[in-house]
């Protein structure tokens, strides 16, 4: 009999847990749809069917509300560890979040780039483009550029040409060939390939 009634206990506080982590998440997810009604949450990006939601909760700290759109479910994620799932809460608290995320962020939800067959946030895609032509290495490679040209255009002035006089002798050769043109037009070629090096 003793074994019985300790089973019985077991089912019970098994039960119990389960409520009370059922009643700790659904706690954790209505602060997230209030905090996304008042506004205290930002969108961060939309990768493919993914939305990347960020605020913050009490007692956890920032977090990022992920929702997937594809299976309308919603997942609580603090760096990369998962800390919630909307499997364990109310199918309606669940729906009431789903929506409020699509009808907060529906432009930017929507606003998104085909890259590589993959559907990415505008604003994260311009962020990326915006950092790497701040990156010293792109500045340094630009300098390099108009270092070069400037030294292209001088050598040109130096010699009593512009470069439209070599872009015409090119287009020259490119249209009838090297035969077609003249001596002085070869020794403006030679001089000004000299001076490239």
């Amino acid at each position: 009999m003793g074994f019985l009634f300790k089973a019985f206990i077991d089912g019970i506080k098994k039960t119990l847990t389960a409520i009370k982590l059922k009643k700790e998440n659904e706690q954790k997810y209505k602060q997230v749809l209030r905090k996304i009604q008042k506004g205290k949450s930002k969108f961060k990006t939309r990768v493919n069917n993914t939305v990347y939601i960020s605020t913050t909760l009490h007692e956890i700290g920032d977090v990022d509300v992920i929702l997937f759109l594809d299976t309308k479910k919603v997942a609580i994620f603090q760096n990369s560890t998962c800390l919630y799932t909307s499997d364990a809460i109310n199918e309606d608290l669940k729906n009431e979040i789903v929506k409020e995320i699509e009808e907060r962020y529906a432009v930017e939800i929507d606003d998104v780039v085909e890259l590589l067959g993959n559907k990415i946030s505008r604003t994260e895609i311009e962020d990326k483009i915006s950092e790497v032509m701040q990156s010293d290495e792109v500045n340094s490679k630009l300098e390099e550029l108009r270092q070069h040209l400037y030294n292209v255009e001088n050598i040109v002035e130096d010699y009593g040409y512009t470069q439209e006089d070599v872009d015409a002798i090119f287009d020259k050769i490119a249209k009838n060939g090297m035969k077609s043109i003249t001596d002085d037009e070869k020794k403006i070629l030679d001089d000004y390939s000299k001076n490239l090096k």
